[in-house]
């Protein structure tokens, strides 16, 4: 169940830590996109896939969200953004004959609200 409208976490890097929490459902843990502000430039990057390492937090598969390590730990005054980004499919596929499971049902539901909070974020960032 998705009960909050977050779609992304953003953090105060401090100097000293490489380890940033997203603690939101995933379907996928390399379904995120993870972006460096620049504090001495005042501008986003996003960082490349091979800067960072991507687990899953403890608990049932990706409810509990997943941990970003980098490879690089940035200035105090530099952020971190995490944000969701699932593809645009529906992986669900109920056939007349088939029983009905709830869990799956819930887990389609849950992409869909995801989706539209993704839409939402990007329209509120354009």
């Amino acid at each position: 169940m998705i009960s909050g409208d977050n779609t992304y976490v953003e953090i105060a890097c401090d100097g000293s830590e490489n380890e940033f929490s997203y603690p939101y459902k995933l379907f996928d843990k390399d379904n995120i996109t993870v972006q460096r502000y620049d504090g001495d430039s005042e501008a986003w990057e996003t960082l490349s896939d091979t800067a960072y390492e991507v687990t899953e937090n403890s608990g049932d598969a990706l409810n509990f969200g997943v941990t970003v390590e980098t490879d690089t730990i940035y200035d105090t005054g530099d952020k971190i953004r995490i944000i969701r980004n699932e593809p645009l499919t529906q992986l669900t596929d109920y056939t007349t004959t088939g029983s009905f499971d709830p869990q799956t049902a819930e887990n389609a539901l849950d992409k869909l609200t995801i989706l539209i909070q993704q839409i939402n974020y990007k329209i509120d960032n354009l």
